[in-house]
């Protein structure tokens, strides 16, 4: 066959020709490949803090968490239009202090919101 005879097919009808490859990838998302999985266990220094007050700042949260021992950090989390999601995160100096913390805050309640806290898996 030729090279007409190929591209038309035999109906006379344009085959499908397959499509270039693009240069950007497949549009699995930006090329940063796979995610690693978590491995190991977390470090015990950091706890999630679940079902914390709406309008908790990152420093509420740190005084709030502060009896329990050092913070090194607290964070709270904030939807793009910058409201709370009503969690945190807090980094103790000690794996003592961060499971003083779950101890003393785990199921306890604040301003009608029963407080979660755990240690966090990815820190």
């Amino acid at each position: 066959r030729d090279v007409k005879q190929f591209v038309e097919g035999e109906e006379g009808a344009a085959a499908a020709a397959p499509r270039p490859r693009s240069a950007r990838g497949r549009g699995r998302g930006r090329g940063r490949g796979p995610r690693a999985p978590i491995e190991g266990e977390p470090s015990g220094f950091q706890v999630c803090v679940q079902g914390i007050p709406w309008k908790f700042t990152w420093k509420e949260l740190k005084e709030l968490l502060a009896e329990c021992g050092e913070v090194e950090r607290s964070d709270v989390m904030t939807a793009p239009d910058g409201r709370s999601k009503g969690w945190g995160t807090v980094r103790f100096t000690t794996k003592e202090a961060a499971n003083a913390a779950i101890e003393q805050f785990h199921g306890s309640t604040l301003e009608e919101r029963t407080l979660t806290v755990f240690l966090d898996k990815k820190a």
